[in-house]
C-alpha cells in the first residue's frame, strides 16, 4: 500500500453528476474521485411544479469543507464564463466558516450518498466473497479509504 506524504495529502474529490457522459476520462481514472451519477434511476418522476426544469437546479462547491480554510460555493450558476459575464445567476461564497461548511458537507454527502446507492443498485449486483473488497478502504492511495479517513473524526 501507498503510505506517503503526496499521496496521503490528495484531495478527495466527490463528483455528483447528470449523467454519466459528463465525466472526464481523467477523472474517472483518478482514484481519489469518486462519481455519483444522478440520472440513472428510470423510476423518477417531476413534482409537476413547472415543466422546464426536471431536477434541483443547485449548483455546489466545497473546497476542504473539514479543513481549517473551508469554501463553499453555492448558487445557480454553472461554473461557466456565461454565468460570469452573461446569465442573471445567484452564487453565495463562504469562507473560512466551519459550521456553515459541514452543514453544506452533509447535506452533499446525503444527496451524493443516495444517487451513489441507486447507480451501485442499477448495475449488477455482485459480492465479492474474498477480503479483497475491504483493501480500497485501507489503502491510502484511494479515495474509499480517504473518505473514511476524512469523516472517522465527525462527531454525531
Amino acid at each position: 500500500m501507498a503510505d506517503d506524504d503526496a499521496t496521503r495529502n490528495r484531495p478527495l474529490k466527490l463528483l455528483l453528476l447528470e449523467n454519466a457522459a459528463r465525466l472526464d476520462a481523467a477523472l474517472s481514472a483518478d482514484a481519489s474521485t469518486l462519481v455519483s451519477v444522478g440520472s440513472v434511476y428510470a423510476g423518477e418522476q417531476t413534482t409537476g411544479l413547472n415543466d422546464h426544469v426536471l431536477y434541483c437546479h443547485a449548483k455546489l462547491l466545497l473546497i476542504d469543507p473539514l479543513g481549517q480554510d473551508p469554501i463553499v460555493v453555492a448558487g445557480s450558476g454553472n461554473f461557466s464564463d456565461a454565468m460570469c459575464q452573461k446569465n442573471d445567476e445567484n452564487v453565495l461564497v463562504l469562507r473560512g466558516r466551519h459550521a456553515e461548511a459541514r452543514l453544506y458537507f452533509c447535506e452533499f454527502l446525503r444527496v451524493w450518498r443516495h444517487w451513489r446507492a441507486r447507480m451501485r443498485l442499477s448495475h449488477a449486483l455482485s459480492l465479492d466473497p474474498t477480503p479483497a473488497w475491504t483493501r480500497p478502504h485501507f489503502d491510502p492511495a484511494e479515495a474509499k479509504c480517504q473518505m473514511r479517513m476524512a469523516l472517522s473524526p465527525l462527531e454525531v
